[in-house]
């Protein structure tokens, strides 16, 4: 769901994704910001903002239909699956692009849209850390345990998916 607030900050070009409908491979339908976020002064919990998919497909995100689209793909796609808890945290604390997400009985770690760590049968499981300080103080903060080289947590990741 976007929140009013998300909604006033977005820009012309920006991306959102439903979480109801899908593109013809399944991942969710993307649609894009292409005019100007409109609010009124007179109903200051109204907004219109004109957006794209496609060539000739044109609608509006309103204050009606904020729990239609996200902001994240992830979260749109998991959305989409029948008969599953979601519940998405920031885990620092902080105003960070870090959050787990729980969907039912599993959690994965994600920083920014990087999934980092998750928890598996053999406990949590840490990627190494092959990008910026930012997401080595993100993984630090997950846990204190060994990390696993990214190309063998990426197996252990399909292998868990």
């Amino acid at each position: 769901m976007i929140t009013f607030e998300q909604a006033k900050q977005l820009k012309h070009g920006h991306i959102i994704y439903s979480n109801q409908a899908t593109n013809a491979d399944g991942s969710p339908m993307r649609w894009r910001i292409s005019g100007k976020v409109k609010l009124w002064k007179t109903r200051p919990y109204h907004i219109k903002v004109p957006i794209k998919h496609g060539l000739y497909d044109n609608s509006y995100l309103d204050h009606h239909n904020l729990d239609v689209f996200e902001i994240d793909e992830n979260i749109a796609h998991v959305k989409m699956l029948p008969n599953v808890s979601l519940s998405v945290y920031n885990y620092t604390g902080r105003n960070t692009d870090a959050r787990s997400v729980t969907v039912g009985p599993y959690t994965f770690y994600f920083s920014y849209q990087t999934i980092v760590g998750f928890y598996s049968d053999e406990g949590l499981i840490l990627s190494e850390n092959v990008w910026s300080n930012t997401t080595g103080r993100h993984i630090n903060e997950i846990g204190d345990v060994e990390r696993t080289p990214r190309d063998e947590f990426e197996l252990k990741l399909k292998e868990f998916l």
